[in-house]
């Protein structure tokens, strides 16, 4: 009885002496609904502070952190778009990653 999975794994656990295909045991195939991939824009990046995210999805939760992984930002606009100020902090690199329904997703941004 062959198995195949679309490019996925199968996993399985447990203290297995052998399985019979012809028994009563069954497998099951679960599946993982199929999710839009997370796709988001920032701008303008280089930012002199105040810049703006749009998003395929709705943003869940978007986190901003520094170059030492200091989150310094965390806000939630259930949105497909969102307004950020960065312009009390430092010049520099900081990585936002956005969360959505579909996932998560990293991006620099440089604060001039």
């Amino acid at each position: 009885m062959p198995c195949s999975a679309g490019g996925g794994k199968i996993i399985v656990a447990g203290n297995f002496k052998s399985f019979d295909f012809n028994s009563t045991n069954r497998i099951v195939r679960l599946s993982i609904k199929d999710e839009l991939p997370l796709n988001f824009f920032i701008f303008p990046n280089p930012t002199f502070g105040n810049f703006k995210i749009k998003s395929s999805q709705s943003l869940n939760l978007i986190t901003i952190t520094d170059a030492v992984g200091k989150e310094i930002l965390r806000t939630e606009p259930m949105a497909f778009d969102a307004e950020i100020d960065l312009s009390d902090k430092s010049s520099g690199v900081y990585f936002i990653t956005v969360f959505s329904d579909g996932g998560s997703k990293s991006q620099k941004i440089l604060k001039q």
